[in-house]
């Protein structure tokens, strides 16, 4: 116990001497205040593009089909329920369809599901409609629209008026041709659903009426995850199961693809930061070793081992490295969560409404090991040097 006291004690008084080698410790200040600097924005720009992430994800997966799975027979419906991502599910009917209004033809999406056959799993028993935000679809036999606001508003559309939707999905041959489906639907609402720009817009109908406008008879459920990213898990299950599916990745796959390697790009830029400060520390560690190679051969002649001359350099450096961590996350906490506040106060506005933050421990905890870890790889080469001194040759020049 009293070698490594004595041991952290000799770093601690070289980390924070300033006598023998004043500009080694102006440099680990420096490296200190860097990798601060970096720790901060790292926990700040990580918070919010998780929020933002967050946000997207619960704004436009919460409408879109997490999965959509084609049952061979009713009983799979079951099996389907015990997979262990799965939190509910309800029978359900897609296809694509063409809208026909006064501003001409539009590519569509036309849904229909069954409210009152949802099915929670087993995992989520009390699970409601309500819970998953779906919205009540108008009834059978009415051939009624919901349609989303933001649409009706780009067309001029109006509650009661009558659209006409075209569909492809198996068409039937006639002495004419090939003979698409197609009704005249009257818009019965409009309803909050997100516009993503470049996709085609979701419509929902009742059950049986999209089912008899698609002609369709294959029996579909859609499926509700715990987390929409569950699907990386679910999807080699589903295969190995032989079902045939699909999911939100189709159509919004390449969106979050894009939005988490923005998130990366931005990590690896300010990683940068720290990076830059963990080599400022082996700057000021070899100054250090250099002035004190005397010290240390009198240290070794008193009986330290080159393990005990290594530790000691080595925890110099992770002290200067710890205090940059430590202050970088008493600065980083409080910037991410009123990141709004200093937005406002600068008079800038980046997305409409609070910006988002999510602040995640176990990320902050990485962040924290892994500036430790680079410093501990940046003191390897001083404290190398500072345990192969030589006692003989540097005592005999004194």
């Amino acid at each position: 116990m009293l070698r490594y006291h004595l041991t952290c004690s000799i770093a601690l008084r070289y980390a924070f001497s300033r006598q023998a080698h004043k500009f080694a410790f102006f440099v680990a200040i420096l490296a200190a205040l860097g990798i601060a600097i970096g720790v901060s924005a790292l926990i700040t720009v990580s918070a919010v593009m998780q929020g933002l992430q967050d946000r997207l994800k619960s704004a436009i997966l919460a409408t879109t089909p997490h999965v959509v799975v084609t049952l061979k027979q009713e009983s799979d419906l079951k099996t389907l329920l015990e997979l262990p991502q799965v939190s509910a599910a309800l029978p359900f009917v897609q296809g694509e369809v063409l809208l026909q209004s006064p501003q001409g033809l539009q590519l569509a999406t036309l849904q229909g599901y069954e409210l009152d056959k949802l099915q929670p799993s087993a995992t989520s028993p009390t699970l409601t409609v309500k819970d998953l935000g779906l919205l009540t679809p108008p009834t059978a036999q009415s051939y009624a629209l919901l349609v989303p606001q933001n649409f009706m508003l780009q067309h001029s559309l109006v509650p009661g008026m009558k659209i006409r939707l075209i569909a492809t999905q198996n068409a039937r041959y006639t002495p004419l041709g090939l003979t698409p489906t197609q009704r005249l639907f009257t818009i019965e609402r409009p309803v909050a659903l997100p516009l993503p720009a470049g996709t085609p817009v979701t419509l929902i109908g009742a059950y049986d009426d999209v089912r008899r406008l698609l002609r369709t008879n294959t029996l579909s459920v859609r499926l509700f995850l715990h987390d929409p990213f569950l699907i990386e898990d679910l999807s080699p299950r589903l295969q190995a199961m032989g079902f045939t599916f699909s999911d939100w990745r189709a159509t919004q796959g390449d969106f979050f693809k894009a939005v988490a390697l923005e998130k990366l790009s931005m990590s690896v830029m300010l990683c940068l930061i720290i990076v830059t400060a963990a080599f400022n520390i082996l700057s000021a560690l070899t100054m250090l070793v250099s002035a004190r190679l005397h010290e240390i051969a009198v240290l070794k002649t008193l009986g330290l081992t080159r393990g005990k001359i290594l530790t000691i350099f080595m925890c110099q450096g992770l002290i200067c490295a710890a205090c940059g961590v430590i202050l970088g996350i008493i600065l980083g906490l409080p910037l991410a969560l009123n990141a709004q506040s200093l937005l406002t106060l600068f008079n800038i506005s980046i997305i409409q409404g609070t910006l988002p933050v999510t602040l995640n421990v176990g990320q902050i905890v990485v962040i924290a090991l892994s500036c430790l870890a680079l410093a501990a790889l940046c003191t390897l080469y001083p404290a190398l040097k500072a345990a192969a001194c030589d006692p003989s040759r540097h005592l005999a020049s004194l």
